[in-house]
């Protein structure tokens, strides 16, 4: 009997480490404080620029989206579409694969409509509450694949000669920067 060796986890989800739950949790967990965070600074912007008082509403309710000639509807939809970047960002920083981008854009967002229909119900049928969340989750999974391959295909400089280098850099912006 010629038994190979098969690792006993395999490469679903966390490529050769195998499949680690507590990890993805936790990667859940930080992109969700993540967007969270971000959404919140970016409807406090959007407002004070817009001259608004921030709502709750603004984040947990589709409310916004049914009147965008209102006021709040515009600044939601703003804050919405500015908080895009920092989610790309983060995205790409916690999650790290290109591979996964899509799997964790759509888990933000299936918690937040969660969240949502707990706070206000289920957000309905509202065609430009849907059309702004299946078009700004499409550009975020293109920007943070994109961003992620790019991280990726980095090429990955070991030789002694480029560590000082860096070293060397990093020594002059740290000293540039104390005086």
């Amino acid at each position: 009997m010629n038994q190979s060796k098969k690792p006993a986890t395999g490469k679903l989800f966390a490529g050769s480490r195998g499949f680690d739950p507590t990890t993805i949790v936790m990667q859940i967990l930080a992109l969700q404080l993540a967007y969270y965070s971000s959404l919140l600074i970016s409807v406090l912007i959007v407002d004070a620029c817009s001259g608004l008082r921030p709502h709750l509403a603004q984040i947990f309710t589709p409310l916004p989206y049914s009147d965008l000639s209102a006021r709040y509807g515009w600044a939601t939809v703003s804050a919405t579409w500015l908080n895009l970047p920092f989610v790309v960002i983060w995205q790409s920083v916690i999650v790290e694969k290109a591979s996964k981008c899509l799997d964790f854009t759509v888990t933000i967002l299936f918690i937040h409509f969660f969240i949502m229909w707990i706070y206000e119900g289920w957000p309905g049928w509202q065609f430009s509450f849907w059309l702004n969340y299946v078009i700004w989750a499409t550009v975020t999974v293109l920007l943070c694949e994109s961003l992620c391959m790019k991280l990726e295909t980095q090429e990955i400089k070991l030789t002694i000669n480029d560590l000082l280098e860096h070293s060397a850099q990093s020594a002059k912006k740290l000293f540039a920067s104390a005086a």
